[in-house]
């Protein structure tokens, strides 16, 4: 089974894991990003903790799209491919993680619409790592410096970010620059 790197984990830990816990654990009724931030937690610990990887692969792609749906005038599958590689990728990686996200999705979408019943084994542990890194940097956008508050404030700077504008989001370029 495919996990975190234990050197991006202790990051994690070490960048405020203790802050965002107590964040997310305090009162979330009402604060639609919080809201969002944790359904999206849900499904990716119901895929991490599940055995069957059919079932693993769908709760991945399931937290993506509860991360990232939102206007109902783009495709899904466009949508948590462009924000998914923004987020998850360098730009020396975007364009072939956009084109994985592409094949992953179509991938959920012919087990859920035409019943197909198979995944590769490498199918679900890029989701995992992908979906993963995605959800870790989102989450990191609630605690300071970023601190987001609203899901406007999250998809105007997913926004930035697609058009190569100044957001407040960390991605993983900026990450591989410090």
């Amino acid at each position: 089974m495919t996990r975190l790197d234990p050197t991006q984990t202790r990051q994690f830990v070490k960048r405020g894991f203790a802050a965002l816990l107590n964040l997310m654990s305090g009162k979330t009724a009402g604060n639609k990003l919080k809201e969002r931030m944790l359904r999206a937690l849900h499904f990716f610990s119901k895929g991490f903790n599940e055995r069957d990887s059919l079932s693993r692969f769908l709760f991945y792609v399931i937290s993506a799209e509860a991360l990232f749906s939102r206007d109902r005038d783009t495709p899904i599958s466009t949508t948590i491919a462009d924000y998914t590689s923004l987020m998850s990728a360098t730009r020396q990686e975007r364009l072939a993680t956009h084109q994985r996200l592409r094949k992953i999705y179509a991938l959920r979408s012919s087990i859920v619409h035409s019943g197909a019943t198979y995944v590769t084994a490498q199918d679900v542990a890029e989701t995992e790592l992908i979906v993963a890194h995605t959800l870790l940097r989102a989450l990191r956008s609630l605690l300071a410096p970023v601190s987001l508050k609203s899901e406007d404030e999250f998809f105007e700077e997913l926004k930035k970010l697609k058009l190569q504008l100044k957001s407040r989001l960390r991605t993983r370029s900026d990450e591989s620059v410090n």
